[in-house]
């Protein structure tokens, strides 16, 4: 591999010979080994045979995909189901891949049904090993609330689920008393993206400019991240600044169908409107 100094950047040619422009950050002089990051998505690593580039977005593809094919190994791939079906509008050709293939489908975990015309109705993805576990969560509850007392009890709690799930998080109706644990900053992002409203996406720098800090941009995507209240603090509402969905602590596939619920509400509202 070769390198060619370019004014304060360096121009990393691959083995393929294509260039890969990056602003060139030093390693940690503790770090022997050569470790760097390039524009927050490859991993410059030096190895005996000399300097490995690494795609993070790759390699957690790839770590995925094994996941998949070793669980088809064993038989079928569990499901998870989504709170709000995805509805999803194929092209010819894509309704007659997912008619051909539609056994092999069902068996990696997804659940898809007609849904009138050319759309379909996705209710269940793959359920991923790091996919909600109740438990995980009961002790994270019991670590934040070492007095509390946690009592299992869905009657009590169901009045309180369908005023959260029946318009709280559309900005509808009475939105319910919060208590938010956090940072003064973290806060101040969680605050903001209250502001965005259902069926709107903004980016991680629209977010730092709406706190009116620009420049704190990996900052707020760290406070996003740290939000514990999903839905009613909606960080699904945070996309990439190209648009692409970034990641969501509580799965990808839950991020899109929030995403295309909101939309397909927020389209019938102005449908409607005189």
């Amino acid at each position: 591999m070769s390198t060619q100094k370019k004014s304060a950047n360096r121009t990393i040619v691959d083995p393929a010979g294509h260039p890969v422009e990056a602003e060139h950050r030093e390693p940690p002089a503790a770090v022997e080994a050569g470790l760097w990051q390039l524009h927050d998505r490859f991993i410059l690593a030096q190895t005996g045979s000399g300097l490995a580039v690494i795609d993070q977005h790759s390699a957690h593809e790839r770590i995925l995909y094994e996941e998949v094919v070793e669980d088809l190994r064993q038989g079928e791939r569990p499901a998870q189901r989504l709170l709000f079906p995805l509805v999803l509008h194929l092209t010819p050709l894509q309704r007659v891949t997912w008619e051909t293939y539609g056994g092999m489908i069902a068996r990696l975990g997804f659940e898809i049904e007609t849904f009138g015309g050319d759309a379909v109705a996705v209710s269940a993805v793959p359920a991923f090993r790091h996919a909600f576990d109740p438990e995980e969560a009961l002790a994270e509850a019991r670590a934040a609330w070492p007095l509390s007392q946690l009592v299992h009890d869905p009657a009590a709690t169901g009045a309180l689920i369908r005023q959260l799930f029946d318009g709280a998080g559309d900005g509808a109706g009475t939105p319910p008393q919060l208590l938010l644990k956090g940072t003064n900053f973290q806060v101040k992002v969680w605050s903001a993206l209250l502001r965005v409203p259902p069926g709107r996406v903004v980016s991680y720098l629209d977010l730092a400019s709406a706190i009116g800090q620009p420049r704190a941009v990996r900052a707020v995507g760290a406070a996003v991240g740290r939000n514990n209240i999903s839905w009613l603090i909606p960080c699904h509402r945070v996309v990439k600044k190209d648009g692409s969905l970034s990641g969501y602590r509580w799965g990808y596939w839950r991020k899109r169908a929030l995403l295309s619920r909101e939309r397909k509400a927020l389209a019938l509202q102005q449908g409607s409107r005189p």
